[in-house]
């Protein structure tokens, strides 16, 4: 597995399924199909005989989907991308890569393990983070978590220890 493989694709299932309304079971195959190749090997080739192959179908049934499904893909010096596809994988790697350095920084405090050279200074990533916007809750009523006992009680929510929601 290289540096920039990931284990998984983020799915947004609504997404994905406004992305290809109306088409046939086919396109929709076809189109995940090519996904998928490209989140694991990279930008495909621009040659209709290998993508009807990653599709798993015979160039001859590819190239009618292929009218429809091409116009997710754009074409780059590497080979054919889904943009919003190479997006999620900008996300996943940014991610991992704050995951990886908060383990880093947490085993270093806690056993006093080297740091790696690649762990960003704290003052940095505070600075990162003042500048980034935060998102309001979709919620217009706080947490249940954030509730006192009294409040919740009144609202209905269960106050148990395994926080089962309403009772």
């Amino acid at each position: 597995m290289s540096a920039d493989s990931l284990p998984f694709v983020p799915w947004f299932h609504r997404d994905f399924l406004d992305a290809t309304q109306g088409w046939t079971l086919q396109e929709t195959g076809a189109y995940f199909l090519l996904l998928g190749a490209q989140w694991g090997s990279g930008p495909l080739p621009n040659d209709i005989n290998r993508l009807a192959i990653i599709a798993r179908t015979t160039p001859k049934e590819f190239r009618p989907l292929w009218k429809r499904i091409s116009r997710k893909f754009a074409e780059t010096p590497d080979g054919l991308v889904n943009e919003r596809l190479e997006q999620h994988r900008g996300n996943s790697l940014e991610l991992r890569k704050m995951r990886r350095t908060g383990a880093a920084k947490t085993n270093h405090r806690r056993w006093g393990t080297p740091l790696p050279s690649d762990v960003v200074p704290i003052a940095e990533r505070v600075a990162e983070r003042s500048l980034s916007v935060s998102h309001p809750s979709p919620s217009p009523s706080p947490s249940p978590g954030l509730l006192t006992k009294g409040e919740a009680y009144q609202r209905g929510d269960a106050v148990g220890s395994f926080g089962r929601g309403k009772r």
